[in-house]
């Protein structure tokens, strides 16, 4: 028996196919996508204008996070699947364990329980999204891409067509669209740009469709003049065309690389970064967050083992506490800021549960190159790539399934972790069945 085989037939005896059942079903899906809309928008109508102080309503956040888990939690519980389905995925309960833990030693209680409840949350409705399709992976892939496309498109439009206080904001220029800041959007649009990368398609139609949504998300994010998603969107590109291309060209890639790597240390990296932040009109200090990460990281110091408890550091007015002349309401560094939470033990619970899992579900699912299976796979990864190694420098995100990225990322290590009947191979393999892959 193969290990496809094997894996199928472990599948088998895994009980989530019963979610599938009903119109229910289907109400949960919407409502993911709902979730998926949300975490960019706040359901900001275009001609609105936005808030400079960053605020968000938290009070519609909390009802609509709650309603959705319920939604979710009431099919599995009705399907008596809910047991399995945390097993199924025990790093993510492991993590959400982790984080109801930290109240022990938390130095703000109310913020660790009120931000761990949303991971809980996030997790829950995960664990739905996952098992209830039939198609787990393009569902994710389509849903993320089409519903981040059209929300760049009518960003696009609002910018031309409405006031600029409705996409921008005075004070950081660049397109936020319907989000509530550039660096918020253009970190949604480079993950959809990834994505888009490797999203199957099979008639002409579907493939226009993936092309408007691409140019879409490509002319917003250069629009958003955010500079960690270009390098983030830079980097995940050139590693899903490595992982996906032939093995020539594969290694022609890397050689260049290593050149370039070459270069760039006999030129010496001080004088590549100023001459980086020079073209790109930025100051070297990143806006003053070399300055906050000391700050931050002396904090975290403090207790380098388990942190401070999860959520509890930034409290409303830290930030101004910490500078003394602006409020960051984060760290903009993803793993400080877990580490200032959970510590050296929160890290490395984030390291095993996500980054692993990347890589160890590559080498479960990546198939053989030219596959449609392989380059929807290498599009979740090259992706997870450049928001994990560029991203996760510019915007806290880890762990909070209220972020875009987060919601995302988390959303595909589950898919690559699953081991019920709709798994990645299983489901490829059964689109092959119907629609063979096209020779090159």
């Amino acid at each position: 028996m193969t290990a496809t085989q094997t894996l199928a037939h472990a599948g088998e005896q895994e009980p989530g196919l019963q979610l599938r059942q009903n119109g229910t079903d289907r109400l949960v899906l919407a409502y993911g996508v709902l979730w998926l809309i949300y975490v960019v928008t706040q359901f900001r109508m275009p001609w609105t204008p936005l808030s400079h102080d960053g605020s968000t309503t938290t009070n519609m956040r909390q009802a609509f996070f709650t309603i959705g888990v319920v939604l979710a939690v009431r099919r599995m519980i009705y399907t008596r699947t809910l047991n399995q389905l945390l097993g199924m995925h025990l790093g993510g309960l492991l993590l959400g364990g982790m984080l109801l833990a930290s109240v022990v030693w938390s130095t703000n209680t109310t913020l660790t329980i009120k931000r761990s409840l949303v991971y809980v949350f996030g997790y829950l409705m995960l664990i739905a999204l996952v098992h209830i399709p039939r198609h787990p992976m393009r569902f994710f892939m389509t849903a993320v891409v089409h519903a981040t496309g059209w929300i760049a498109w009518i960003s696009i439009l609002a910018h031309w067509l409405l006031p600029a206080e409705c996409t921008t904001l005075t004070i950081r220029p660049g397109l936020a669209g319907l989000s509530s800041h550039p660096n918020v959007f253009g970190p949604c649009l480079e993950m959809a740009w990834g994505l888009a990368l490797g999203l199957p398609t099979w008639s002409r139609s579907q493939k226009a469709h993936k092309w408007l949504m691409m140019i879409g998300l490509i002319v917003a994010l250069v629009m958003s003049n955010s500079v960690t998603a270009l390098l983030a969107t830079a980097v995940g590109t050139l590693v899903y065309f490595g992982l996906t291309t032939s093995n020539y060209r594969a290694g022609a890639l890397i050689l260049a690389t290593i050149a370039a790597g070459t270069i760039a240390q006999v030129i010496g990296i001080a004088n590549l970064k100023a001459a980086f932040f020079g073209m790109v009109g930025r100051d070297a200090t990143m806006s003053g967050r070399d300055e906050l990460w000391t700050d931050v990281l002396d904090y975290g110091m403090a207790s380098p083992i388990l942190g401070g408890g999860y959520g509890a550091f930034w409290y409303e007015g830290r930030g101004l506490e910490l500078t003394g002349t602006w409020n960051p309401r984060q760290a903009h560094n993803s793993y400080l800021d877990v580490f200032v939470d959970l510590g050296v033990l929160g890290l490395l619970l984030i390291l095993v549960v996500v980054h692993y899992q990347i890589l160890i579900g590559f080498w479960r699912h990546g198939a053989r190159r030219g596959t449609r299976q392989r380059c929807a796979v290498a599009a979740l990864v090259s992706m997870s790539a450049g928001l994990l190694c560029i991203g996760a420098f510019g915007e806290s995100f880890l762990l909070k399934l209220d972020k875009f990225q987060f919601f995302v990322l988390f959303w595909g290590v589950m898919l690559l972790e699953n081991r019920d009947r709709n798994h990645i191979t299983a489901e490829f393999a059964a689109l092959d069945v119907e629609r063979p892959t096209p020779t090159r």
